[in-house]
């Protein structure tokens, strides 16, 4: 399973056995469910399994794709410099907040 931002898109992809993709792309528009998305016959390329972190960026644009096709008021990804394709990360953005880790404590240093 992995999750991949694009602009206020999100994607929860799922690989299966049967050689498809599920999820859906999530944004402030509403949910595109997918559940039979196909890696191409060729192959994702040369070393590249159907279930690495590669793979699922390229079956993330491609349901980003659909999605916006579909469903057009679902939101808006974000597009790459050349505006070719739509830029797919594997983290928000967003910080998030850190774990409490205990209190620090002060040294005090003589002069």
């Amino acid at each position: 399973m992995a999750k991949r931002y694009s602009g206020d898109l999100t994607v929860q992809i799922v690989y299966h056995d049967d050689d498809t993709y599920r999820g859906y792309v999530k944004g402030p528009g509403g949910i595109y469910k997918f559940k039979d998305l196909r890696a191409p016959r060729i192959g994702l390329g040369a070393g590249v399994g159907y279930d690495s972190p590669k793979a699922y960026d390229q079956m993330a644009r491609a349901a980003i794709s659909f999605a916006t096709y579909d469903k057009e008021d679902i939101g808006y990804p974000e597009y790459n410099a050349d505006g070719t394709d739509a830029k797919v990360q594997r983290s928000s953005g967003r910080r998030r907040k850190r774990a409490y880790t205990g209190r620090r404590s002060r040294r005090y240093t003589s002069r």
